[in-house]
């Protein structure tokens, strides 16, 4: 896993260069822990939060005989030892991802402070690859939102394709990426260090320049501050083949592209200080949930159908819900999040009984964080609107 993060010897050598204005400790960084060492600090930590093993085993609904029987369910996997039930029960998954998260978490952030001491002043930022809606992704050990707001900037991998017969470019896809990572960090700049245009191979197509000034006005409206369009490792120069820059079409719609942003730059920047009044729950709790479903392909459902309002769109994530940021949600959207932690959850039914706007999933949060039942539901009010049907109606 050390492999994946810049080295403090890196960052020293670099410090000093006068064209470098930063460096991306990790592009596109994924965690596998396990071993005995994983294993114990895992026990450990499960130890620590449950009363007694009594209460483990009718939570995971297991038959330990002690907290030291826990196993690893990939360790067992490599070994080809059978898997105990338990294992795949949602509670243990949900201790065990979120176990796993906090391992990547800190070892990024251990490595942020190493890279820091090593080079004062050079702003660091870690490059996230746009996967975070794709199912299973959870197991990665990667929380995008608990490492963002830890760095100088906040960097991201995205791809763009082409959009069919009635858009230029694919939607939401990746502007739902900028939206999330912009809601983890709001007060971080967003650098797309690595646009890749997936573009038709004949270099005289009609749509290319359409797809290529889509995608850089697209990223710039939603807030990227910097933006860098990808050329293939084994192309020798930018204008040599294989370059999208090769393409007439491409350098043409980004030369334009780039003057139309910097003549326009303040109107953009006017529309960046503008507030979302519309908020669209993100929950780590539904994220591990089943892999993801049905919540991840529900919320890129929910984003689309309130962006093409026209209104200004957000995430707003469990930790803000319980830290008081819905008071100032004039609108909230509750997408089919099946699994959801017990604070977030009484924060948005204080939000429903102070006269809040809800537009919800008709089953909102059945489950708790560990996938166990609740004994209550949310209130319907006068402000409350369930979605029947498509999420993006």
């Amino acid at each position: 896993q050390l492999r994946q993060l810049a080295s403090p010897d890196l960052a020293r050598d670099l410090a000093n260069r006068p064209m470098l204005n930063g460096l991306s400790v990790a592009h596109g960084p994924r965690f596998r822990f396990g071993g005995e060492s994983v294993r114990k600090g895992f026990v450990a930590d499960v130890e620590s939060r449950y009363p007694d093993l009594y209460t483990l085993n009718r939570l995971w609904r297991a038959r330990l005989i002690g907290f030291d029987a826990i196993e690893l369910a990939w360790d067992l996997a490599d070994a080809g030892a059978p898997i105990p039930n338990y294992i795949n029960n949602r509670p243990y998954r949900f201790d065990w991802i979120s176990h796993h998260l906090r391992l990547g978490t800190g070892l990024t952030a251990r490595r942020l402070l190493d890279l820091r001491e090593a080079a004062p002043g050079l702003p660091l930022q870690v490059t996230f690859e746009d996967v975070a809606f794709e199912l299973g992704e959870a197991v990665s050990g990667i929380d995008e939102e608990a490492l963002a707001p830890l760095f100088d900037a906040v960097g991201c991998a995205v791809t763009v394709s082409e959009g069919g017969d009635r858009l230029a470019v694919s939607y939401p896809e990746p502007n739902v990426f900028y939206t999330l990572l912009r809601s983890f960090a709001p007060d971080k700049p967003l650098f797309v260090n690595d646009l890749a245009l997936r573009l038709h191979e004949d270099p005289y197509a009609a749509n290319l320049y359409d797809v290529t000034y889509t995608a850089l006005w697209e990223a710039a409206v939603r807030g990227a501050s910097a933006l860098g369009i990808r050329v293939p490792p084994d192309v020798d120069s930018l204008t040599a083949p294989g370059s999208p820059f090769a393409m007439p079409d491409v350098l043409d719609a980004a030369a334009t592209a780039c003057l139309d942003l910097n003549r326009l730059a303040d109107a953009l920047g006017a529309f960046h200080l503008q507030q979302a009044d519309v908020a669209i729950l993100w929950s780590r709790s539904s994220r591990i949930y089943d892999g993801g479903a049905p919540f991840l392909p529900s919320l890129l459902s929910a984003y689309e159908g309130a962006s093409f309002f026209g209104r200004q769109v957000r995430f707003i994530t469990e930790d803000q819900c319980a830290a008081g940021i819905l008071d100032n949600t004039r609108v909230l959207v509750l997408p089919d999040a099946l699994s959801l932690s017990d604070a977030a959850y009484d924060a948005i039914a204080r939000y429903i009984a102070q006269g809040g706007i809800l537009l919800r999933h008709p089953r909102p949060a059945p489950y708790n964080e560990l996938g166990l039942s609740r004994r209550s539901v949310l209130d319907r009010s006068d402000t409350t609107f369930l979605i029947r049907g498509e999420d993006a109606a």
